[in-house]
Protein backbone atom coordinates (compact mmCIF):
# COMPACT_ATOMS: atom_id res chain seq x y z
CA UNK A 1 0.00 0.00 0.00
CA UNK A 2 2.78 2.34 0.85
CA UNK A 3 4.52 1.87 -2.73
CA UNK A 4 1.02 2.42 -4.38
CA UNK A 5 0.85 5.72 -2.22
CA UNK A 6 4.68 6.81 -3.47
CA UNK A 7 4.04 5.89 -6.87
CA UNK A 8 0.80 8.00 -7.00
CA UNK A 9 2.83 10.33 -5.85
CA UNK A 10 5.51 10.87 -7.99
CA UNK A 11 3.05 10.85 -10.68
CA UNK A 12 1.10 13.75 -9.41
CA UNK A 13 3.97 15.44 -8.89
CA UNK A 14 5.50 14.66 -12.75
CA UNK A 15 1.93 15.88 -13.61
CA UNK A 16 2.02 18.87 -11.90
CA UNK A 17 5.69 19.96 -13.21
CA UNK A 18 5.05 18.76 -16.94
CA UNK A 19 1.84 20.97 -16.55
CA UNK A 20 3.70 23.91 -15.43
CA UNK A 21 6.46 23.72 -18.34
CA UNK A 22 3.76 23.43 -20.55
CA UNK A 23 1.31 26.86 -19.57
CA UNK A 24 2.55 30.00 -20.53
CA UNK A 25 4.44 32.04 -17.95
CA UNK A 26 1.19 34.45 -17.72
CA UNK A 27 -2.58 34.17 -18.49
CA UNK A 28 -2.86 37.45 -20.75
CA UNK A 29 -6.56 37.95 -19.60
CA UNK A 30 -5.35 37.89 -16.09
CA UNK A 31 -2.96 39.96 -16.49
CA UNK A 32 -4.37 42.76 -18.14
CA UNK A 33 -7.50 42.81 -14.73
CA UNK A 34 -4.50 43.86 -12.92
CA UNK A 35 -3.42 46.67 -15.17
CA UNK A 36 -4.32 50.43 -15.84
CA UNK A 37 -4.98 51.42 -19.84
CA UNK A 38 -2.19 54.69 -20.44
CA UNK A 39 -2.82 55.58 -23.57
CA UNK A 40 -2.84 54.58 -26.90
CA UNK A 41 -1.50 56.19 -30.38
CA UNK A 42 -2.26 55.04 -34.26
CA UNK A 43 0.97 54.27 -36.28
CA UNK A 44 1.08 55.29 -40.25
CA UNK A 45 3.66 54.84 -42.79
CA UNK A 46 3.09 57.82 -44.77
CA UNK A 47 -1.10 57.29 -45.59
CA UNK A 48 -1.54 53.93 -44.42
CA UNK A 49 -2.50 52.91 -41.24
CA UNK A 50 -0.16 50.14 -39.67
CA UNK A 51 -1.34 49.38 -36.05
CA UNK A 52 -3.19 50.99 -32.88
CA UNK A 53 -1.27 50.71 -30.11
CA UNK A 54 -2.54 50.28 -26.48
CA UNK A 55 -0.06 50.51 -23.87
CA UNK A 56 -0.88 49.23 -19.88
CA UNK A 57 0.50 49.22 -16.54
CA UNK A 58 0.03 48.50 -12.95
CA UNK A 59 1.21 52.21 -12.38
CA UNK A 60 -1.23 54.66 -13.54
CA UNK A 61 1.32 56.64 -15.17
CA UNK A 62 4.33 55.37 -17.10
CA UNK A 63 7.51 55.65 -16.05
CA UNK A 64 9.99 54.07 -18.48
CA UNK A 65 12.78 53.94 -16.12
CA UNK A 66 13.20 51.54 -14.62
CA UNK A 67 11.15 49.26 -16.77
CA UNK A 68 8.16 48.33 -15.03
CA UNK A 69 5.61 45.67 -15.59
CA UNK A 70 3.04 46.53 -18.90
CA UNK A 71 1.71 45.13 -21.75
CA UNK A 72 2.11 46.74 -25.20
CA UNK A 73 -0.68 45.27 -27.33
CA UNK A 74 -0.66 46.19 -30.99
CA UNK A 75 -3.72 45.83 -33.79
CA UNK A 76 -2.50 45.01 -37.24
CA UNK A 77 -4.77 47.18 -39.64
CA UNK A 78 -2.08 45.49 -42.22
CA UNK A 79 -0.84 41.85 -42.73
CA UNK A 80 2.82 41.23 -42.34
CA UNK A 81 5.34 38.25 -42.25
CA UNK A 82 7.33 37.47 -39.52
CA UNK A 83 10.28 38.51 -41.22
CA UNK A 84 9.22 41.44 -42.29
CA UNK A 85 8.07 42.16 -38.31
CA UNK A 86 11.96 40.73 -37.20
CA UNK A 87 13.57 42.84 -39.88
CA UNK A 88 11.97 46.30 -39.01
CA UNK A 89 12.62 45.45 -35.28
CA UNK A 90 16.22 44.74 -36.00
CA UNK A 91 16.04 48.76 -37.89
CA UNK A 92 14.64 50.14 -35.17
CA UNK A 93 16.23 48.58 -32.48
CA UNK A 94 19.74 49.59 -34.42
CA UNK A 95 18.25 53.13 -34.59
CA UNK A 96 17.66 53.36 -30.91
CA UNK A 97 19.78 51.52 -28.91
CA UNK A 98 23.69 52.24 -28.30
CA UNK A 99 24.08 48.10 -27.95
CA UNK A 100 25.96 47.00 -30.70
CA UNK A 101 25.10 45.15 -33.20
CA UNK A 102 26.36 41.56 -32.23
CA UNK A 103 24.23 41.58 -29.01
CA UNK A 104 21.05 41.95 -31.17
CA UNK A 105 21.36 38.46 -33.10
CA UNK A 106 20.22 35.94 -30.77
CA UNK A 107 17.30 38.14 -29.62
CA UNK A 108 16.26 38.59 -33.17
CA UNK A 109 17.38 34.98 -33.70
CA UNK A 110 14.57 33.62 -30.70
CA UNK A 111 12.14 36.61 -31.58
CA UNK A 112 12.12 34.99 -35.16
CA UNK A 113 11.38 31.33 -33.73
CA UNK A 114 8.55 33.12 -31.72
CA UNK A 115 6.64 35.37 -33.85
CA UNK A 116 4.47 34.28 -37.00
CA UNK A 117 2.67 36.15 -39.88
CA UNK A 118 -0.18 38.77 -38.63
CA UNK A 119 -3.37 39.67 -40.58
CA UNK A 120 -5.63 42.63 -40.43
CA UNK A 121 -7.18 42.86 -37.18
CA UNK A 122 -5.06 40.58 -35.05
CA UNK A 123 -3.93 41.66 -31.98
CA UNK A 124 0.20 40.95 -31.40
CA UNK A 125 0.80 41.57 -27.27
CA UNK A 126 4.13 41.90 -25.32
CA UNK A 127 3.91 41.33 -21.85
CA UNK A 128 6.58 42.55 -19.81
CA UNK A 129 6.74 40.68 -16.49
CA UNK A 130 8.35 41.51 -12.71
CA UNK A 131 11.42 39.55 -13.69
CA UNK A 132 11.39 41.73 -16.95
CA UNK A 133 11.09 38.53 -19.15
CA UNK A 134 9.15 39.53 -22.60
CA UNK A 135 6.08 37.31 -23.16
CA UNK A 136 4.92 37.36 -26.78
CA UNK A 137 0.87 36.74 -27.69
CA UNK A 138 -1.16 36.49 -30.69
CA UNK A 139 -4.78 37.19 -30.28
CA UNK A 140 -4.23 36.19 -26.07
CA UNK A 141 -2.32 32.68 -27.39
CA UNK A 142 0.89 32.81 -26.15
CA UNK A 143 3.34 32.38 -28.41
CA UNK A 144 7.02 32.55 -26.57
CA UNK A 145 8.89 34.16 -24.09
CA UNK A 146 12.55 35.77 -24.28
CA UNK A 147 14.31 36.15 -21.02
CA UNK A 148 16.38 38.60 -21.10
CA UNK A 149 16.19 42.22 -19.14
CA UNK A 150 17.97 43.97 -21.78
CA UNK A 151 15.79 42.62 -24.90
CA UNK A 152 13.01 43.88 -23.15
CA UNK A 153 14.44 47.25 -22.16
CA UNK A 154 15.84 47.22 -26.38
CA UNK A 155 12.71 46.19 -27.87
CA UNK A 156 10.61 48.21 -25.72
CA UNK A 157 12.02 50.93 -26.66
CA UNK A 158 10.52 51.13 -30.09
CA UNK A 159 7.32 52.46 -29.17
CA UNK A 160 8.16 53.79 -25.14
CA UNK A 161 11.27 55.13 -25.11
CA UNK A 162 11.44 57.52 -28.75
CA UNK A 163 12.98 61.22 -28.22
CA UNK A 164 13.18 61.21 -32.34
CA UNK A 165 10.71 61.74 -35.27
CA UNK A 166 8.25 59.72 -32.95
CA UNK A 167 8.51 61.00 -29.64
CA UNK A 168 4.45 62.05 -30.41
CA UNK A 169 4.08 58.17 -31.06
CA UNK A 170 5.72 57.65 -27.87
CA UNK A 171 3.89 60.68 -26.07
CA UNK A 172 0.61 59.60 -26.96
CA UNK A 173 1.20 56.28 -26.07
CA UNK A 174 2.57 56.52 -22.75
CA UNK A 175 0.00 59.35 -21.32
CA UNK A 176 2.10 62.23 -21.41
CA UNK A 177 0.14 64.00 -24.36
Amino acid sequence: MHSCFKIFSTLITALSLSTSVLCAPAQLTEVFSEMNRIGSASFKFIFWSVYEAELYSEQSSFSFTPLPRFILTLNYQRAFKDTQIVNETEKQMLEINSIQSEKFEPWLSKLDEILIDVVKSDSLSLYVDENKHSSFYLNGDFLGTIEDEDFSQSFSAIWLARDDHYADFTRELTGVL
